[in-house]
């Protein structure tokens, strides 16, 4: 093992080690890999966390960001790679609490392009692309389901009461109102299915997302239990 500070011996180098001996190294890594790790189990202290921070971000210049960047130009995984990831993450979906961690994290961290602008040439690209991924040619095209009508049953007191039920709050990530009216979207994705246990309050950004993985939403949504019958006594008592 190198002593602090000083450059490994074999860094940077390829073709060094034989078949054999990467075969070995390789053997010798997968004993260390779960439950057979040295870290298995165990948690780094605040300290060593804040440590193992500092360190990161002192490393991490615009000099050191350039280099990594111009390193993987014109570099792309192989289709094998690309195969092995989308197994390997096939049927995995982060917790409801690391959703809700998520979700939080990006409403307070700043964005990275927040000043910046882009150039006149790759705003006319972005047009283009726009352009052949809008319509039929996108890939989440539903056939032209947005353009249909909602229900009558789908006006501003019903939308009101679904908001007072949940708290006006978002139901994905928390966020409160705050000035900002809550959306109203409609689990099932059905726009005439407005009974109120097919409702629920979600803040602009969370709704956007909902447009995606639809299948994975409809799932998730249903299995918040809300309560109907208080909704129905509401608007019976608003129509009498």
């Amino acid at each position: 093992m190198p002593h602090k500070g000083n450059i490994p011996w074999n860094k940077g180098k390829t073709g060094i080690y034989s078949e054999e001996t990467l075969e070995k190294m390789k053997e010798a890594a997968k004993k260390r890999i779960g439950p057979k790790g040295p870290m298995w189990g165990k948690h780094h202290t605040e300290e060593t966390r804040k440590k193992m921070r500092l360190h990161h971000c002192k490393h991490q210049s615009k000099e050191s960001n350039e280099k990594r960047r111009i390193a993987s130009l014109g570099r792309y995984h192989t289709e094998e790679t690309k195969e092995k990831c989308r197994l390997i993450n096939l049927g995995k979906h982060p917790s409801k609490e690391t959703r809700k961690k998520m979700s939080i994290a990006c409403l307070v961290r700043p964005s990275a392009f927040r000043g910046r602008y882009h150039t006149e040439e790759t705003r006319k690209q972005m047009e283009l692309n726009h352009y052949d991924s809008s319509g039929k040619n996108n890939s989440n095209w539903q056939g032209g389901i947005s353009f249909e009508p909602y229900s009558p049953e789908f006006d501003e007191q019903l939308k009101k009461l679904i908001r007072q039920r949940d708290g006006y709050k978002c139901q994905l990530c928390g966020t409160p109102e705050n000035g900002i009216t809550l959306n109203i979207h409609h689990i099932d994705y059905d726009k005439k299915n407005s009974s109120p246990d097919n409702l629920i309050s979600l803040c602009k950004y969370c709704h956007t997302k909902t447009n995606f993985n639809r299948d994975f939403w409809e799932k998730y949504f249903n299995e918040i239990e809300v309560n109907e019958e208080n909704i129905l006594n509401k608007l019976n008592e608003v129509k009498i």
